[in-house]
């Protein structure tokens, strides 16, 4: 991206993307879908997971690490997931590469990790989860808005925007105001200022308040 002035142009909004929300986006359909359809799990995960679900990922991790099972994926996911959700990247790595490694057919694990390691800057990783995915999650809104952000950091914003658009259609309650935020990225790219307004704008307006917002305004103002 450095030898593209369009490149430099939007770095600084793309690095917001990275770190204000779009994993919270890519996870929010995933969050403690894992745990929940395990059959075999206890009274305290479907509680945990209850928790979880309604946003309160601190009493979660209380909860699960009251009864600390490093052998139940199913735990260490939902735990994982936590503290991806709360900040806390070092312990999301180390749960959740734990729990791939007790259960490997865990839904989504690959898809968790692939967005835990964009969070962290490490594209390569992210990139490498991805392609692991197995193919319901790789056919995923969350993991299609993925795969657009890679692409995105590769300089390939048409290929970028075709991800975001598949993502759009196929859940966007899930990854929304993320896609269209991104979407204004590759359009101003790719040289659609027009297309790159009209995005920014749809953000701007359909969710005011929040910090999409205020990141779509700074763009508009470039």
């Amino acid at each position: 991206m450095a030898g593209n002035s369009r490149g430099r142009e939007t770095d600084a909004p793309l690095r917001a993307a990275r770190g204000c929300g779009v994993v919270v986006a890519l996870l929010g359909a995933l969050l403690v879908a894992p745990a929940a359809v395990r059959a075999q799990q206890s009274l305290a995960l479907a509680r945990a997971s209850a928790l979880a679900h309604s946003g309160r990922c601190d009493e979660t991790l209380e909860l699960l690490q009251a009864g600390a099972d490093d052998a139940n994926g199913s735990r260490l996911l939902l735990q994982g997931q936590c503290a991806l959700a709360l900040g806390d990247l070092s312990t999301a790595r180390t749960v959740l590469e734990r729990a791939a490694h007790v259960d490997p057919e865990l839904p989504h694990v690959e898809l968790i990790l692939a967005s835990l390691r964009y969070r962290e800057g490490d594209l390569e990783g992210a990139r490498a989860a991805l392609d692991a995915a197995d193919a319901a999650s790789a056919d995923r809104a969350e993991a299609h808005l993925l795969r657009g952000l890679l692409l995105l950091h590769e300089a390939r914003p048409e290929e970028a925007l075709d991800s975001f658009d598949r993502a759009r259609a196929r859940r966007p309650e899930a990854v929304e105001p993320a896609a269209s935020f991104v979407s204004g990225i590759a359009y101003r790219w790719s040289g659609d200022e027009q297309r790159s307004r009209e995005a920014f704008l749809r953000v701007v307006v359909g969710y005011p308040g929040t910090i999409w917002a205020e990141e779509a305004e700074r763009a508009l103002a470039r």
